[in-house]
């Protein structure tokens, strides 16, 4: 996130439309940390009679199922 940062002063100065794609993808994988990070917090919860195995399984519901933009046709958004 901090790189990212830092290149908005740069694209700034520069006006280069290149570091400024390179910018906005930073920041795409930096909001990517946001939900892999919540699910790794809930990944430690321990087991209840409810989630039997506790709530590790998580992690392989948002692997499997959340989407992923190199699975679409295309390959994009």
């Amino acid at each position: 996130m901090v790189t990212a940062v830092l290149q908005i002063l740069v694209v700034y100065i520069s006006g280069s439309v290149a570091l400024l794609a390179d910018t906005i993808h930073n920041f795409g994988d930096a909001a990517t940390a946001i939900p892999l990070g919540f699910a790794f917090i809930l990944a430690r919860r321990k087991a209840n009679k409810r989630f039997t195995y506790g709530y590790g399984e998580g992690l392989a519901w948002g692997r499997n199922y959340l989407p992923d933009p190199l699975q679409r046709p295309g390959g994009s958004l």
